[in-house]
């Protein structure tokens, strides 16, 4: 395994996403299969394989969406698409999620919505989504998540 970080953030499990986050990219650069380093992952943190195997498609999905790789931060410093997962993953049990809430302002694609609440119930302690609100900005900053499809 040529990925190896030790990354502290708020909370073991956002820790967890994103080193999480950070293998899975580095592995889709050098293009070798993901998962493994994930179940790793899974190990060394006390989780079940499959929540990392959610996870990962959570990630996958993300970069569909968005039409483009997720980029990552360096030692001791998170990107702006490493914070937005982790807001992703803390608001996608929101009661209506494809018209939006504070968080994700713009709603979420069907596909994603099921992917991050498949792993937020694979993941123990994940916290309550947050209440809905008016003029908040996406998580992704100006780039708003569409549907595989769209504007292609």
């Amino acid at each position: 395994m040529s990925y190896m970080e030790s990354i502290t953030v708020a909370g073991d499990r956002q820790s967890t996403v994103v080193e999480a986050l950070r293998c899975y990219a580095t592995a889709r650069r050098e293009r070798r299969p993901v998962l493994p380093d994930l179940v790793a992952i899974a190990g060394r943190s006390g989780l079940a394989a499959p929540a990392m195997v959610a996870l990962g498609s959570v990630f996958e999905l993300t970069e569909g969406c968005l039409g483009r790789s997720l980029a990552t931060g360096g030692p001791g410093r998170l990107s702006r698409d490493e914070r937005a997962m982790l807001r992703l993953l803390d608001c996608a049990d929101m009661a209506d999620p494809a018209s939006g809430s504070a968080a994700v302002p713009h709603g979420l694609p069907g596909v994603l919505i099921w992917a991050i609440r498949s792993a937020r119930r694979l993941w123990p302690g994940a916290r309550p989504a947050p209440p809905r609100a008016t003029g908040a900005t996406c998580p992704f900053d100006t780039i708003a998540l569409s549907t595989p499809n769209e504007g292609r």
